[in-house]
């Protein structure tokens, strides 16, 4: 009896390892705009976090990993109103936080670590002090193939120029 119970939980690990690997593919293709390096990386810390390996984190887990993550301080009286709006969010009022959820958390943390100022900071270093872009600033800057084909979707034509106007394209995102 103790083998077939053995040998079961080692085929349930196995088949958690593999639903693990087709979700991070599936989520992989998604148009999310997270490479597979970072969402690789927001798995295991995922998967570090759900000590009881349930795949969700609950209410603790989460509050661990934001803690660890520097992203909450942390709190011995146990009524901290930031967290409880962030886990509120993240869960989708459930009482644990699903593996997609918390991707898109991390990712909109990610999305918001950079104001309008350093963005344009950034562009205005790349475009060497021009008010617009040009591929062959991109391409000199080190861009790769995928930001420079954003920057060309995504950026309003410089009048006269042949580049981009990140000016008006940061006006427009930050409204």
């Amino acid at each position: 009896m103790d083998d077939l119970a053995f040998e079961i939980h080692q085929v349930e690990k196995l088949i958690s390892k593999n639903l693990a690997a087709v979700e991070s593919q599936i989520a992989a293709t998604g148009n999310t705009g997270i490479s597979a390096e970072q969402l690789k990386e927001y798995k295991e810390t995922y998967n570090h976090f759900d000590v009881d390996k349930d795949g969700t984190l609950n209410r603790l887990e989460f509050k661990s990993c934001l803690t660890t993550l520097g992203l909450i301080g942390i709190d011995f009286e146990g009524g901290d109103a930031k967290f409880e709006r962030i886990f509120l969010d993240v869960s989708g009022g459930s009482g644990a936080i699903l593996f997609d959820n918390f991707v898109e958390y991390m990712n909109r943390l990610a999305g918001s670590s950079m104001d309008q100022n350093q963005i344009s900071s950034a562009f205005a270093t790349l475009s060497q002090g021009k008010a617009f872009l040009t591929k062959n600033d991109c391409t000199t800057g080190g861009l790769i193939p995928e930001e420079i084909e954003f920057i060309t979707l995504n950026l309003p034509p410089h009048p006269g120029s042949g580049g981009y106007d990140y000016n008006e394209y940061l006006k427009k995102s930050f409204k």
